[in-house]
């Protein structure tokens, strides 16, 4: 019965097959992070990200919280870039990250997460048994279809074969709750008039200004196709290229006419963002049932413009929209 899936954790773009990326893909990462994320001097003593420890893996069957705590700042400063996560006195997630915008002037998010929503409700329903793709496994076609809708996974067919890879609507959708204060610090710090694409383009420096780092294939009992959902991107304070992609969609659902798509591709395996939009002569993009959407990579460490890709001659194996 299990002979027709593909075991891969991603479609195209995510076929890491050698288990690694590409040379070049190390070397565009490795771009800039010396310019923009500077090692803190001697004299600035700067809390270690992860203080907390979080609570041993187990499901969570609780339901999605609607709210996260509304204590957020956006202000400017001087500091070096950081990634900080502590708790406060009633026990909530207490985040500071510092990143440089496309100015390459110092903000200053601060804010605080419901920590049952970062560390249990949210992570832990994502993913899928360890032993889902084993050669052998005694699922049946109904706990197959129960396991990849409870776990945010589903399956799509490609050049007649199927996979089974994340379903990031669903993802940035369930994790809006986590999401949305970046948003929201994003409008308080560009102010009344900013534009969709000052929005894009601040969102798009936040993330690319994370370092970099792959998730690893598993988490405790689940496997989660080296994918952290937003939630537990913002707790690790790293992530790749799809964990940031899926990230950046989520919270530009806050936005009501902002309309984005996650492409997938490969040569190399990469995963990048694009918006519904008018390019300039200057802007590379997609086109997308008869609409065209203007390339965004979130990755980073590289700091790319709005309409800049990574790759030259990458190939688009899947393109997913991001409904509400």
């Amino acid at each position: 019965m299990r002979n027709f899936f593909v075991a891969l954790m991603a479609l195209g773009g995510l076929l890491y097959a050698s288990g690694y990326l590409q040379n070049n893909f190390q070397d565009f990462v490795k771009q800039g992070i010396d310019r923009y994320a500077p090692p803190p001097k001697n004299d600035q003593k700067i809390q270690k990200r992860n203080q907390y420890e979080p609570e041993d893996e187990k499901e969570s069957t609780e339901d999605l919280p609607t709210k996260t705590t509304k204590q957020l700042k956006a202000l400017p400063t001087n500091a070096p870039n950081v990634q900080k996560i502590g708790r406060n006195a009633q026990n909530d997630l207490q985040f500071t990250y510092v990143f440089r915008d496309s100015k390459e002037k110092g903000v200053q998010f601060t804010w605080t997460g419901d920590r049952t929503l970062h560390e249990t409700t949210l992570p832990r329903r994502f993913g899928l048994p360890r032993n889902f793709f084993d050669k052998n496994s005694p699922y049946t076609q109904k706990q197959i279809d129960n396991f990849l809708k409870k776990g945010s996974f589903k399956q799509v067919t490609l050049e007649g074969n199927l996979y089974t890879i994340p379903d990031y609507n669903k993802i940035a959708r369930d994790n809006k709750a986590v999401t949305a204060p970046i948003y929201e610090m994003i409008r308080q710090y560009l102010g009344k008039n900013a534009t969709p694409s000052n929005i894009i383009e601040t969102l798009m420096t936040f993330c690319q200004d994370i370092p970099y780092k792959r998730p690893p294939a598993a988490r405790g009992k689940r496997y989660t196709g080296e994918l952290d959902v937003p939630a537990k991107m913002l707790t690790v304070g790293t992530g790749d290229c799809d964990t940031k992609s899926v990230f950046f969609v989520s919270a530009l659902l806050q936005h009501p006419t902002i309309k984005t798509v996650v492409v997938l591709v490969s040569n190399p395996d990469h995963m990048f963002v694009a918006y519904r939009g008018v390019p300039t002569p200057y802007q590379a993009y997609i086109t997308y049932q008869g609409e065209k959407y203007i390339v965004c990579e979130p990755v980073g460490n590289a700091r790319l413009p709005i309409g800049k890709l990574g790759f030259a001659d990458c190939k688009t194996r899947l393109v997913a929209k991001i409904t509400p």
